[in-house]
């Protein structure tokens, strides 16, 4: 504050040399042209460095952009055939052996047969999926059974297979 008021004095004083009156000018321009030169030259750099974190963003979003899933979804992986086409999904479900009754018609007695009856809550499970969930629960120090663990999976709905669902680049044969 000083040195500014001295220079201020100095600057304003009528009666005083001309030569350090231009003395004084030129240091100030000169000093206040450093400062713009360095001010500059900061805004640039830090500039720079915001474009480079853009432009590594952009490069990383399109390089880890995972593909919208249209279609069924693991409940482990949140992922389908779009992401993981390779990989067999299957839909956890309930069988049990029944038997049916089968109508013939009218006057005719009704026979009986042996069957399936199967029910599913569609959710959907890559079969890597599951056994890799199965030997998680199998490891742990109370042991949960495989088909208890997928009923938890399964949005604790009881559940005792995995029915496949074809689609991806998964072969027929595999089924």
């Amino acid at each position: 504050m000083l040195a500014d008021d001295i220079v201020k004095s100095l600057l304003n004083d009528a009666g005083g040399d001309p030569t350090v009156h231009t003395f004084i000018q030129d240091t100030i321009n000169q000093r206040q042209a450093e400062a713009k030169k360095k001010n500059l030259a900061i805004r640039k750099a830090k500039l720079e460095q915001m474009k480079k974190k853009k432009d590594m963003s952009k490069f990383n979003a399109a390089q880890y952009q995972a593909k919208e899933e249209d279609g069924p979804k693991c409940v482990s992986c949140s992922d389908g055939y779009v992401n993981k086409p390779t990989e067999i999904l299957g839909l956890y479900v309930y069988s049990k052996n029944m038997k049916f009754t089968e109508w013939t018609g009218l006057n005719v007695p009704c026979s009986s047969i042996a069957g399936h009856s199967t029910v599913t809550f569609n959710n959907y499970i890559h079969y890597t999926c599951h056994q890799a969930a199965a030997k998680v629960d199998y490891d742990k120090q109370q042991r949960i059974k495989e088909w208890e663990g997928a009923q938890i999976r399964n949005g604790h709905i009881k559940c005792n297979n995995l029915m496949p669902v074809q689609g991806g680049e998964v072969k027929a044969e595999s089924f």
